[in-house]
């Protein structure tokens, strides 16, 4: 991918949260259920306190569709989850 497009991808994923107060560790957990939802197969050992948490941070857009739509969008396009490291550092900022 290039860094416009990842970029721009940011600059989205960024608005749309902020128009709903939402960032950090939220931000994070709704992309990571996202992953979840589209890879339950390959993600089935992630811990059900990890699922039950960012579902529940997830519940907060699941009536947003062009939310919902934008995050598997870009899900789809990171079927590794290359990208978490990248997303993390965007959402939730440098350790």
């Amino acid at each position: 991918m290039r860094t416009e497009e990842f970029d721009d991808q940011k600059e989205k994923l960024g608005n749309f949260f902020r128009r709903l107060s939402l960032g950090g560790e939220t931000a994070l957990q709704i992309l990571a259920y996202q992953y979840v939802l589209r890879y339950s197969k390959r993600l089935n050992s992630v811990p059900n306190v990890a699922r039950d948490k960012w579902l529940r941070a997830y519940r907060k857009v699941e009536r947003q569709k062009h939310i919902v739509d934008f995050l598997d969008e870009l899900v789809l396009q990171d079927a590794k989850g290359d990208r978490l490291s990248k997303w993390y550092q965007f959402l939730k900022g440098p350790l």
